[in-house]
């Protein structure tokens, strides 16, 4: 009994995509970036039809061939078909889908440590340091004391209102509220 290896797989889809017309095919080497596969396929197809039966050529004649499809996405209006063959994933996409995604600038793993070196440098700033002096570093922010209206004693006839600030409840916010207190006016007058 012959071993079923991913580079089996990956050299039986490269002979199906080929007889199937597929153009510009590119097969990534995954194994160092994810356990999800060992290889990852892109190819492009003329049309969503020529799409749909790359697709179906590839899992007809994979089973064939003794390997298991685990899953195909997309159907026959996809701009990107989907065919999941446990150690090798791929990737069938017109042209416009294939240059919008950029798959294989994903998971190239030496297109993205260039990319990451190259945002990073973009992101360094040149500054001098500056001396270290004592003074207290200024805020970021400015805090500025809550305004309030002052309390005001009004004197009416009999009754005199008295703004009290009270809290509410604990860790709530204080709420003004007016306390009216009734006096008469001797009663004022004496204390």
């Amino acid at each position: 009994m012959k071993l079923k290896t991913p580079e089996k797989l990956n050299k039986l889809l490269i002979k199906i995509l080929d007889e199937n017309k597929a153009e510009d095919c590119s097969v990534l080497d995954i194994r160092d970036l994810t356990d999800l596969a060992d290889y990852m396929i892109i190819c492009s197809g003329m049309s969503q039809r020529h799409l749909k039966a790359i697709s179906e050529k590839v899992t007809e004649q994979v089973k064939k061939a003794g390997f298991k499809p685990l899953g195909v996405s997309g159907d026959a209006e996809s701009d990107w078909i989907l065919v999941d063959l446990g150690d090798v994933i791929l990737h069938l996409m017109l042209p416009e889908a294939r240059q919008l995604y950029a798959l294989e600038e994903l998971w190239d793993v030496g297109f993205a440590k260039s990319k990451i070196k190259e945002i990073a440098a973009s992101n360094v700033k040149k500054t001098k340091a500056k001396p270290k002096s004592n003074a207290k570093p200024k805020p970021k922010f400015k805090i500025e004391p809550k305004k309030t209206k002052p309390k005001k004693a009004l004197a009416k006839k009999n009754v005199v209102t008295v703004a009290v600030e009270k809290p509410v409840a604990k860790n709530k916010k204080v709420v003004a509220a007016k306390k009216t207190v009734v006096a008469k006016k001797k009663a004022a007058i004496k204390k």
